[in-house]
């Protein structure tokens, strides 16, 4: 303040300065950014009775003294400088704003509004949050709700924040004030009452707080909640929200019923459960708010800081705010300077001796409270930001590449140096890192011939730990950089190949010892420090390997050359005199894949056939592979400095084979064939499908392979890419051209005219014109031949729309259709509206949704007649060639036996090929006859009985009388041919199937037909066993164990009219049966009813679709039912039907745990618990049956190094490969990926390979040694692979030849076999905690069903489950049966998680070749989604991510997700076209194509 201002104050009166200063501070207290009225000049003076004059000079006085605040505008305002920075937490720089946005900007606070105020409002307190909005937004009066958790949580602080937020979103109006009731000092019920009710009139609409419930009596307890809950109140009137709080848990506050009916509860988590950056914010937060109090900065030291971070106290964050209020007050006595600092000797001496506190000493960095940690700039954040700005100049244009890298390489130094330097002492932590990354670095530089100073491994430790404790401010920044790093990274790893593969062999070996992921700032880091370790030793883009027999003469030879040429450039694998090449194949391809950025490769061979050495060698890698014979030093350094110097291999090997008298053989691959290559810039996925449809306008007999190829790949190869030499390619095609020399290439759009120049159209619908002939022939679902492509090959089509045009407004060059296939092969219209459905709902191809339709085979056969395309009468796979005797063997030349053999079959009558065949006639001897004139020929449809072996056998359907009711209430909705739904629940082994045979009788009855949908394979054999027996042969069935030919003559039957009855998996919701009056949907809670490829549709939709356009009745049923269907059911939206008891009154089975943490600690290491093996062995002994599920199959699930901890992974995904013992081989369960032989030791540093963990395999090899007598079934994927094995399985089981079915989920459900009387349950926990927000409805599912599995007949049933976590609610809620009890918490979960059914929830999956171009590419979609929905506020969107998806690459691709809650209607479907075409626009398939999911649980 300069002394013309203190003597301007000092003249004005002191008590109007002070009521100015003290009104404004009262204001400024409460101010929100959105009701600014109150401060202005004339509000002021109007408030305090003075002058408009006096008060402006008063306050512009002030502001010079720099005690008020001023913002400019129209009106100008004025706040109170230390009660706006403590108010919003923030530190003003000036007195003067040019506006209140200029303010808003240059505090930051534009987004700390109501709950943006709180620490960790969108981390550890999202939940919270949610359901405080909730709460309060709810019409029309919002609902109360019950915040639980420990003193000083909080609770208090929520509760304001929800008066703010009411206010700021106009719910509350702005007269409405917060009312605070502390319980504690409430002396009885009655005066509780009288307060509350004053309070809530008090409020005029705004909260009242209730504080300390649980200090409340039963009588005030129960008149409280029945206010909140509105009990006793008028519902007309305005009400206060309620907000409710107690130190209690909602399990110890039983008082009431009212209790019980609470619509929200929310636990606010303790300081010790917030994250390291949420505790790091409090802090910061607490020390800016005594830094506004005193009027002072406030610093910390750096070990200070630490100690409050990882300090825990008993009242929490208030505790913490408490401390850091004590530690200012000391510090305040000592200050130093204009600033207060904070030391750890000011800390209570409590936490100092604290046993959890960080004993790392104190370095004497301060950090400054005023600041936000994001704004710290230490030398890593000073690193971010410069190599943000290098790739920014980059992009630009500004810098090349090597440039790029240059000054890369010169920012990092800082970091290096820091890290090194400057970083304190090393913590234990990254002491331990260190040994490690030691281990793994020296690895790496043994496999690639470069030494790593322990530089890169203290810097690399120190970078790890960096990593994964970053502080707030590196996590916020190095978020906030993250794009521009990838992107750098990207840069770098094109300019330093050899880098980039060490720094990739370490990331890998990382993840594999430790489990850590580095981020793409460590990467860059490792990879820019790798370059300046080993220089420009491997500019060479060359593998050099020398073969030779002995145990270590290839390794003297290639030590010896690269000590003499000062790089290194061989590797060396020696074989022993007792190996072959062959035996060292692994190993080369191993050398390959981690040299992958070279692009030829030359061996040195010692002896032996070259013709030989190639043939071992050249599946090892697509490269150019150059040979050379009698290896020596000498060869070993002309080929070196040859290849040093830029020769091509086949000049090297030509003139070191000359100078060394040897002889050498480049390989160009032998026997090539003809080849085509497509290609596009928007991926493979986009050239595949360029493939298929080029290839189906193409002859069968073209005699050239069509090659996918990835563009980018070829660009950057050029003619050096292995596909040509490995083939003749004859052209390239794709929507861009490669620029590959010598190789001709065809542009897309010159093969379809109708293509976009810059879009390929896919799903595209083709107009043809109908000829004379053809009239009255083709109709919407008619199957066409039409002409396709520029050689009009003739091409089956399905006609979607049919209409009359002039002639004059036809399209250009318009074709002509061939012929059209008989009427009755035309689909209906009813299946066309579902080709109609699954487009716009599931955003598939038309292709997709046609295919989804008809089954594979459905097609017409084309033929020429007369020069004339036509379409044969007969579909191709529905006829079968039958012979018939028509005269005698000629006697010369002599009949050979099977001539004599086919006539002598033939005497009794006709026969087909296949019966023929079947006794050893071939299809050759017969047609040979046939031209002899022995025999006729004459094509048939085929006639096969699916189900001949079973009989027709109908028994009285006797109900009982529960089954009855449920019939008689079904009943109305099944015979007024309007369509319903309805749901029925009943318990397991309620008799459930039974009612679906009744319903079907009538059904029939009323001449409607029937669909039966159940979700698994194995369970339409019973299912298909008790239609056929009561209801004869007019059934069908539609599921994928059928062959093409048998899945086609079903739907042909179908389509004819001569099924009455279908019954079927997934796919037999496009049944064609017409007249449906009928559908059954059996388990309707499993997964399995979901399409896990395009076109993502759930039978649950189609069938609903159905039930309207037939005016059906639905029927969905399980004991388990989905959430979102019991709900629906629950609001009257589904008619709710109950079967609450056993079928003839039998007993639930009893269900027991087993611990499996005491079964380890006595001493049982094996799978199955002692109890269930002396139960298993109880059961034989009584001739009775069980099952035993485990979801898992194969023999071990995880192979592990027990050295270096080295996980056995798939090459193409991120999982650990499964030991199967049967194949003595590695399987990965997502790619089939097999290693074989079994790998025993490992691969990185020659350790011993542990495997551990347990499948369906393991456990069955267990059981038999445990009960030798027993016979087990196993039925898994694995065993039921060949056809009709789940029928066979079944069958056997139910006749007793087992005593032991084990099996995955699919011997979970809807099986009934009398025998069984005890069901095991193993390895549930890993589904227990598994991902999605569906995890703990599929254990209570699985867990429900299969225990339901026992006891259904006359003995009693009984279940054990094995598990580490017995008190776990789900699993008591399972095992007693409850699903009301699971579905009431359940439904409270997903309503204030804000799941199905209170919302869709949408996964976007972003597929590509690039993790990086991916992740970048899922970015931007979102980006772009946002910024549509914007322009449409009307439609509820909330958007997650991205985050990579649980398993982030599959089959070589990488795979990000962007997950939505919304409202999945036409309006949001229409949103999601804008963005994927503003998505297309901008080329970013290129980077990654896009799948989307309408019925994920939260992944792809």
């Amino acid at each position: 303040m300069d002394k013309t201002t203190q003597d301007s104050l000092a003249k004005k009166p002191v008590d109007m300065r002070d009521r100015i200063l003290e009104h404004l501070e009262a204001l400024t207290s409460a101010v929100s950014l959105d009701d600014l009225a109150r401060l202005s000049t004339s509000d002021i003076a109007e408030t305090l009775i003075i002058s408009r004059s006096l008060a402006s000079q008063y306050l512009n006085d002030l502001v010079r003294a720099g005690l008020v605040v001023k913002v400019a505008g129209r009106p100008v305002r004025y706040f109170h400088r230390r009660a706006f920075q403590k108010r919003f937490q923030v530190k003003l720089s000036a007195s003067e704003y040019a506006s209140l946005a200029d303010l808003i900007q240059a505090t930051g606070i534009a987004d700390h509004r109501d709950f943006a105020r709180a620490v960790g409002f969108d981390m550890s307190l999202s939940s919270v949050v949610e359901q405080c909005k909730a709460a309060v937004q709810y019409p029309p009066f919002g609902l109360p709700i019950l915040l639980s958790g420990g003193v000083g949580v909080g609770k208090s602080f929520l509760s304001r924040l929800v008066y703010e937020y009411g206010k700021n979103q106009g719910l509350l109006s702005r007269d409405s004030s917060y009312v605070r009731i502390d319980c504690a000092g409430v002396p009885d019920a009655a005066s509780f009452n009288g307060l509350l009710d004053e309070s809530i009139a008090k409020a005029r609409g705004g909260v009242v707080f209730v504080n300390g419930i649980e200090a409340l009596s039963p009588s005030a307890m129960e008149h409280c909640l029945a206010t909140a809950l509105g009990l006793d109140a008028s519902q007309d009137a305005p009400r206060a929200r309620l907000v409710l709080s107690t130190t209690l848990s909602a399990d110890d506050l039983k008082v009431s019923s009212a209790y019980s009916k609470m619509p929200i509860c929310a636990r606010v988590p303790s300081l010790k459960e917030r994250t390291p950056e949420e505790r790091e914010d409090l802090i910061l937060s607490f020390l800016r708010s005594e830094g506004c109090r005193i009027g002072s900065d406030v610093k910390i030291s750096r070990g200070a800081y630490r100690c409050l971070v990882n300090a825990d106290f008993s009242d929490n964050i208030a505790g913490l705010r408490a401390c850091v209020t004590n530690c200012c007050a000391k510090a305040f006595l000592n200050r130093e300077g204009d600033y207060v600092v904070v030391r750890p000797y000011l800390l209570p001496s409590g936490l100092l001796s604290s046993a959890q506190i960080d004993q790392q000493p104190d370095d004497g960095v301060l950090i400054d409270a005023s600041l936000d940690a994001a704004e710290s700039t230490g030398p890593v954040e000073q690193a971010l930001d410069a190599l943000c700005s290098l790739d920014e100049r980059f992009c630009a244009g500004e810098l090349s590449v090597s440039e790029l890298v240059s000054q890369a390489v010169s920012a990092v130094r800082g970091v290096e140096d820091h890290l090194i330097f400057d970083h304190g002492v090393a913590s234990s932590r990254s002491r331990a890192f260190e040994r490690v990354v030691g281990a793994v670095l020296a690895d790496a530089g043994s496999s690639y011939g470069i030494e790593l100073s322990r530089k890169v491994t203290f810097l690399l430790a120190q970078e790890i730990c960096l990593q994964l404790w970053p502080g707030i401010g590196l996590a916020k920044r190095k978020s906030a950089c993250a794009e521009q790093i990838s992107h750098l990274l990207g840069a770098v790893t094109s300019e330093l190949p050899f880098a980039s593969s060490v720094s990739d062999q370490v990331a890998a070996d990382m993840e594999g010892a430790l489990g850590i992921s580095l981020d793409h700032f460590t990467k860059t880091l490792l990879t820019l420090c790798v370059a300046s370790e080993s220089r420009d030793a491997k500019a060479l883009r060359t593998l050099c390997v020398i073969l030779s027999h002995g145990y270590s003469t290839a390794t003297s030879i290639a030590d010896a050359a690269n000590r003499m040429l000062g790089v290194h450039v061989y590797e060396a694998v020696d074989m022993p005199y007792d190996q072959q090449l062959k035996d060292i194949v692994g190993p080369l391809q191993r050398l390959v894949d981690r040299h992958s950025y070279c692009t030829g490769v030359v061996f040195l061979v010692d002896m032996g056939s070259l013709e030989e050495a190639y043939k071992a060698l050249e599946n090892v890698t697509d490269s150019t592979i150059g040979v050379v014979n009698n290896v020596s030093t000498g060869l070993a350094l002309e080929i070196g400095v040859g290849l040093l110097g830029g020769k091509s291999i086949a000049e090297v090997l030509g003139d070191a084979t000359a100078a060394c008298v040897t002889h050498c053989k480049v390989i160009e691959r032998v026997n090539r064939e003809d080849a085509i290559v497509f290609c596009s810039e928007s991926g493979v996925d986009a050239a595949e499908r360029i493939r298929q449809l080029v290839s189906q306008s193409l002859p069968r007999t073209i005699g050239a392979r069509l090659l996918t190829r990835p563009f980018k790949q070829l660009v950057a190869n050029g003619s050096n890419d292995a596909v040509f030499s490995e083939h003749r390619v004859c052209a390239v095609i794709g929507t861009g051209d490669p620029g590959v020399a010598s190789v001709p290439f065809v542009a897309l759009e010159d093969i379809m005219s109708t293509a976009s120049a810059s879009k390929v159209h896919f799903d595209k619908l083709y107009s043809y014109r109908i000829p004379a002939e053809l009239t009255g022939r083709v109709f919407p679902g008619s199957m066409v031949l039409v002409p396709f492509g520029r050689g009009s090959k003739a091409r089956m089509a399905v006609v979607l729309a049919v209409g009359e045009v002039d002639e004059s407004d036809a399209p250009k060059g318009l074709k002509t259709l061939y012929d059209a296939a008989p009427e009755d092969a035309r689909l209906t219209p009813d299946l066309l509206e579902l080709v109609r459905f699954l487009k716009e709902r599931t955003f598939c191809t038309w292709f997709e949704a046609v295919k989804a339709v008809i089954p594979y085979g459905a097609q017409y056969r084309p033929a020429v007649v007369d020069g004339r395309h036509v379409m044969q009468g007969r579909l191709t796979r529905s006829t079968e060639r039958l012979y018939t005797l028509a005269g005698a063997l000629p006697e010369k030349p002599k009949p050979g036996p099977r001539q004599l053999a086919a006539v002598a079959a033939l005497q009794n009558g006709p026969l087909t090929a296949r019966q023929l065949d079947e006794v050893g006639i071939s299809r050759a001897t017969l047609d040979g006859l046939v031209k002899k004139g022995v025999l006729t020929a004459a094509e048939q449809d085929k006639a096969i009985d699916l189900f001949a072996a079973i009989p027709f056998d109908p028994q009285p359907l006797e109900l009982s009388p529960e089954q009855q009711q449920v019939f008689n209430d079904l009943l109305p909705n099944l015979e007024d041919a309007r369509p319903h739904a309805a749901l029925l629940h009943g318990v397991t082994g309620s008799g459930k199937t039974i009612v679906f045979l009744r319903l079907i009788q009538r059904t029939l009855e009323l001449g409607r037909r029937a669909l039966v949908l159940v979700p698994e394979i194995s369970l339409t054999p019973q299912m298909i066993r008790r239609l056929k027996s009561t209801f004869g042969s007019r059934l069908a069935v539609q599921h994928s164990a059928l062959n093409n030919t048998e899945r086609l003559l079903q739907w042909r039957m179908i389509q004819q009219g001569n099924a009455d009855i279908v019954v079927g998996t997934r796919s037999a919701a496009f049944a064609p049966l017409q007249n449906l009056g009928l559908i059954i949907m059996d388990e309707e809670q499993e997964h399995t009813y979901q399409s896990e490829s395009a076109p993502r549709f759930d039978a649950h939709d189609v069938a609903k679709k159905r039930a309207v356009m037939e005016n059906a009745l639905l029927l969905f049923a399980s004991a388990t039912p989905l959430t979102e269907t019991y709900h629906a059911a629950e609001s009257g939206k589904l008619q709710l039907v109950q079967l609450t008891h056993r079928y003839g009154g039998r007993p639930l089975p009893s269900v027991d745990f087993i611990d499996m943490r005491a079964e380890l600690a006595a001493g049982n290491p094996r799978e199955v618990s002692v109890r269930l093996a002396r139960e298993l062995q109880e059961n034989l002994d009584n001739g009775e049956q069980s099952i035993l599920l485990l979801n898992r199959r194969g023999y071990r699930t995880i192979g592990m190094c027990t050295t270096c901890g080295h996980v056995l992974k798939c090459p193409n995904c991120s999982v650990p490969l499964v030991y199967h013992k049967p194949q003595q081989a590695l399987l990965c369960h997502h790619c089939g990926h097999m290693v074989q032989p079994l790998p025993q030791t490992c691969p990185e540093c020659g350790g011993k390979i542990n495997y551990s963990g347990f499948g369906t395999q393991r456990v069955e090899e267990e059981l038999a040694g445990l009960l030798p007598t027993a016979r087990i079934l196993r039925m898994d994927q694995d065993s039921t692979s060949r056809k009709d094995a789940h029928e066979t399985m079944l069958a056997q089981f139910a006749r007793h030849d087992y005593d032991i079915l084990l099996g995955t989920q699919m011997v979970a459900k809807g099986l009934d076999f009398e025998k069984v009387t005890l069901v095991g349950v193993l390895g549930i926990d890993s589904l227990l905690f598994g991902q999605g927000f569906r995890a703990y409805e599929s254990v209570f599912s699985l867990i429900t069903q299969v225990v339901g599995r026992g006891g259904r007949a006359a003995l009693p049933g009984r279940a054990l489950i094995q598990t580490s976590v017995p008190d776990h609610p789900v699993l008591q809620l399972a095992a007693a049966q409850d699903y009301e009890g699971f579905y009431r918490e359940e439904i409270t979960f997903r309503r204030f998680g804000l799941y199905p059914p209170f919302c869709s929830f949408v996964v976007i999956g972003f597929i590509g070749d690039q993790e990086g171009a991916v992740l970048i590419a899922a970015q931007r979609f979102g980006v772009l989604l946002g910024e549509h929905a914007a322009q449409k506020p009307d439609i509820p969107l909330r958007i997650l991510g991205p985050a990579p998806m649980n398993i982030t690459m599959l089959n070589n691709k990488f795979r990000y997700k962007l997950t939505l809650k919304c409202r999945n209607d036409a309006a949001f479907r229409a949103l999601l076209h804008e963005t994927l075409d503003a998505y297309d626009a901008e080329k970013l398939p290129q980077k990654a194509s896009v799948i989307l999911d309408f019925n994920s649980d939260g992944d792809l």
